[in-house]
């Protein structure tokens, strides 16, 4: 466009020194001419300047998923273990010894100082008796035989032995010089529940005259104390 510009304004202006040299060189004539400018009518073509527009390519960015962050397990070394072998000892097997049943005792009735008279038969009474006490002794007892800590069935339960408010009987449990164990000892449970009998130390009696006594074992009467 400038270039376009610039050619016309040289021709605008080379017209214009034309003219110019061409009046100095010219006869005036008599008759006044008034001079024509002709006007050289220059087209202006209107320029259309297009911007140009710089297109920027758009970029589509995909989200990304982030994964959790993966924990990572500690590696156990596994120390070797030393096995020891074990040393088997032989077990001595026990024999189990068998042991053989013995006999109850042979009781049927027990008898004291108050309940010892049979009809007219005063013969249990002998040796038998009482102590003195403040309360009525009201005592159940029951028997076993025992031999090397083997023990027979027990006796069926005898009483209450009981007469006023004495205490300590001595008690006839078989005929006179019988031992109802046999070769055995006896065995005496006794207490005021006939349902929780216990093993009593009781004494056997020796010299009933002079009341020397050793713990019962064998015999056919006892003291309880």
């Amino acid at each position: 466009m400038i270039i376009w510009i610039i050619l016309i304004t040289i021709i605008v202006v080379g017209v214009a020194i034309y003219l110019l040299t061409r009046k100095k060189n010219t006869t005036i004539a008599t008759t006044t001419m008034t001079p024509t400018t002709t006007i050289a009518t220059t087209t202006m073509t209107p320029t259309t300047t297009i911007a140009t527009t710089t297109m920027t390519p758009t970029t589509t960015m995909t989200p990304t998923t982030m994964m959790p962050p993966t924990t990572m397990m500690p590696t156990t070394t596994m120390t070797p273990t030393t096995m020891t072998p074990t040393t088997m000892t032989p077990t001595t097997m026990t024999p189990t010894t068998t042991m053989t049943p013995i006999d109850p005792p042979n009781i049927n009735r027990i008898y004291w100082a108050g309940n010892c008279r049979v009809g007219g038969d005063t013969s249990k009474c002998k040796d038998l008796g009482w102590g003195t006490g403040s309360s009525a002794w009201n005592k159940y007892y029951q028997f076993s035989c025992v031999k090397d800590k083997n023990e027979s069935r027990k006796s069926e339960i005898f009483g209450p032995v009981s007469l006023n408010k004495l205490n300590y009987p001595k008690i006839r449990i078989a005929n006179e010089g019988v031992n109802p164990c046999g070769d055995n000892d006896v065995r005496v449970y006794g207490g005021k529940d006939k349902n929780n009998l216990t093993l009593l130390k009781v004494k056997n009696v020796k010299k009933l005259k002079t009341d020397k006594y050793t713990y019962f074992k064998k015999g056919d009467k006892f003291l309880d104390f």
